[in-house]
């Protein structure tokens, strides 16, 4: 029919292409709108201790993460509650330096990269293309292996998993589910499914519309999590303990061999070669807590203090954290000082890092000589 003067109507019509079109008259005039939707993307559901189609290597997961169901559960509930609408696939986002993304059991690898590494040695054609996936040269996979931190998914992961099949790698979209074994980068991106030693890119900016694989119990799309790069490389990762529930803290990199605590506050130094370097943290009733004093009534802890000796050049960590919902309100500050430059001559290069409640608020870097200072942090609750 036609169009009555001074009216407004709206029409659509979904054409092949998944091109909308609207048409919209206001009065006399016309204003034509040409909206791209994204084609709907087919995911295959994959079960944390399955190794997939076209598996690149025989696993790599360490230890029986199936052992703490329940737990996993409860962490998924508790991390998928506050993370944001992902409007272009209708599940959830977050940022890859999220408190709680991750699971892990303290003091433990769920990963050996090490075995992952030596098996790409060993069959050049698969590193050739493992490498080309995620845009490195073959020479370069140890390395690129060892910045690597292996983790827990505790969300259902939408990823780009690329199996090997006919001499190349092969792209499928996926969910992975929570309870997953992964290595993450810097960024606290999904890197490798240690389950079959797949490399792992970001999925599809699409909407979910079809699914293949077991679907597991509780799978729900809407709850399907895109995990996007940190803003910045991130020194250390707060990781919920698939055991016990608890948080701790895992630096960038490291297996698992050099956890330490993480809660409402933390405070963390780093350090390379043999200089001994102290953390020194100030809370609001003016205690400080450092190596001389490594515990506080109101519940804080200096649980990690590292003394080099000569033979160490390599990273060093020194931790101050009060558990959650245990940090006193108000003004807290924080220094370096370097108590020996030790065997050998020159400064000590350290990086200071601040978290509360997870979020990074505060961090600097420098090198001091020996009996210096750093410049004092300060920070609140």
């Amino acid at each position: 029919g036609g169009v009555m003067a001074g009216s407004s109507v709206v029409r659509r019509w979904l054409i092949p292409g998944a091109i909308l079109v609207v048409a919209a008259l206001i009065g006399s005039g016309a204003v034509l709108v040409l909206v791209s939707k994204p084609a709907g993307a087919s995911v295959t559901l994959e079960p944390a201790a399955s190794l997939g189609v076209d598996p690149f290597t025989a696993s790599v997961t360490i230890g029986e993460i199936a052992e703490f169901p329940d737990t996993i559960r409860a962490i998924t509930v508790e991390v998928t509650a506050g993370l944001e609408p992902d409007p272009d696939t209708g599940g959830l986002e977050a940022q890859g330096a999220t408190p709680g993304l991750y699971g892990g059991t303290r003091d433990e690898s769920v990963c050996d990269p090490d075995q992952l590494a030596g098996f790409l040695a060993e069959n050049p054609d698969k590193a050739t293309a493992w490498a080309s996936v995620l845009g490195i040269r073959s020479d370069d996979i140890g390395d690129y292996i060892a910045g690597l931190t292996p983790m827990v998914l505790t969300t259902d992961t939408l990823v780009t998993n690329h199996g090997f099949a006919d001499g190349a790698a092969t792209p499928r979209q996926s969910v992975l589910q929570a309870g997953t074994a992964v290595l993450i980068d810097d960024r606290g991106v999904p890197r490798v499914k240690c389950g079959c030693g797949n490399p792992l890119t970001e999925p599809a900016p699409a909407p979910i519309t079809t699914t293949s694989g077991d679907r597991w119990a509780d799978y729900e799309t809407d709850t399907v999590t895109t995990i996007i790069a940190a803003d910045q490389p991130a020194t250390t990762f707060t990781v919920t303990d698939i055991a016990t529930g608890e948080e701790f803290a895992r630096l960038a990199g490291t297996y698992g061999t050099d956890d330490f605590g993480a809660g409402d506050v933390q405070v963390t130094l780093t350090w390379t070669g043999p200089a001994d370097v102290d953390l020194h943290v100030i809370e609001p009733t003016g205690n400080e807590i450092f190596f001389g004093n490594r515990t506080s009534a109101s519940g804080g802890a200096l649980d990690v203090d590292d003394i080099p000796d000569c033979s160490e050049t390599g990273s060093h960590v020194e931790n101050v954290f009060w558990p959650r919902d245990g940090a006193p309100s108000g003004d807290y500050s924080a220094f370096v000082r370097v108590f020996a430059i030790g065997c050998e001559t020159g400064l000590a290069s350290f990086t200071l890092t601040v978290k509360v409640a997870g979020e990074v608020v505060a961090e600097t870097s420098g090198n001091l000589d020996a009996r210096e200072n750093s410049e004092t942090v300060t920070f609140n609750t």
